[in-house]
């Protein structure tokens, strides 16, 4: 195994990495993507593709151009929550001691795998990195990065006063487009729960970590670019928005440091209050069929949240 030389200056074995880059009709974002991923100063990686099924021949594309990278062909669209983690299984199974996920419609800095594994390598408590998000041009931090930041207070008033951004900094969450897991947290907490299917499963497992004395960081040096496209809500298809939705009452619901009770009352409280929630979509039909789902799926969610408490799920 290659030796290099981690944050902390020590001359360590250099831990394997499994990026795993989750496609579904990805096609025109692949090229600069694998590129840029190729491209990593990192002296002992692999990168796996996980394909969702697509029909846009992504699969094909990355066979006949980029042949180093190996290919998982799944026989369905599972979502990104269990899509990842055959990806995950995979990895660990084969030896990585660390896993990135990594969304396809991003580009990355060749050192970023160098500084987030330098984080973990140096700081054993950090068992959950990610990445400093900037649009896909690079010109900026990216605006939901942003609103994200603000979880730590520190980092935000940092970025808000335009100080010099420290190495790291501990947060309550990775954004799910790039982060890196050591394989311990998967050990112990299992994988992503496969039923948010997208959208939360990352703030999901990053709690679920941090109950389990995992600390969670942002590497700011760990640079990536980012394309939002699906963010104007105008161009939201329907389930894109009830997932959103759902999935971030199912959220407050899994809560496990609040009473059954105090988490009902909170998610149904959301609901009324949060701009979001209207933003997305004001219909009341939309809405209610949110509220009647979550009230449906409550048991099974709460027993799901029993499971958790007791051992590590979703392996």
């Amino acid at each position: 195994m290659k030796k290099m030389k981690i944050l902390d200056g020590s001359n360590k074995p250099c831990p394997k990495v499994t990026v795993i880059i989750l496609v579904y009709n990805s096609l025109k974002w692949l090229e600069p993507c694998l590129a840029s991923v190729l491209s990593t100063d990192y002296p002992n990686y692999e990168v796996l593709v996980v394909d969702n099924k697509s029909v846009d021949g992504s699969v094909k594309y990355i066979e006949n151009n980029f042949r180093s990278v190996k290919v998982i062909k799944n026989k369905k669209n599972y979502g990104f929550a269990e899509g990842n983690n055959i990806g995950i299984r995979h990895a660990l199974k084969n030896g990585a001691d660390y896993v990135v996920l990594l969304n396809p419609d991003t580009k990355v800095d060749s050192m970023w795998l160098m500084n987030m594994v330098g984080l973990g390598e140096s700081n054993p408590k950090i068992a959950v990195i990610g990445g400093c998000q900037y649009d896909y041009e690079g010109d900026k931090l990216d605006l939901d990065f942003v609103g994200f930041t603000g979880k730590n207070q520190e980092l935000n008033n940092d970025l808000v006063f335009k100080k010099p951004l420290k190495d790291f900094y501990l947060v309550t969450g990775i954004l799910g487009a790039c982060f890196c897991v050591k394989k311990e947290v998967f050990l112990s907490i299992g994988l992503l729960d496969p039923f948010y299917f997208m959208y939360h499963e990352e703030s999901d497992f990053c709690r679920r970590a941090k109950m389990k004395g995992f600390g969670v960081a942002l590497a700011t040096k760990a640079v990536f670019f980012h394309q939002r496209h699906w963010l104007d809500k105008k161009d939201m298809s329907s389930k894109i928005k009830y997932l959103i939705c759902r999935n971030y009452l199912i959220f407050i619901l899994k809560d496990p440091e609040n009473e059954v009770v105090y988490n009902l009352k909170s998610a149904f409280i959301w609901t009324n209050l949060r701009d979001i929630f209207r933003d997305i979509d004001k219909n009341l039909i939309f809405r209610l069929k949110i509220k009647t789902n979550v009230l449906l799926l409550t048991p099974y969610v709460l027993y799901k949240r029993f499971l958790e408490s007791q051992k590590a799920c979703y392996l």
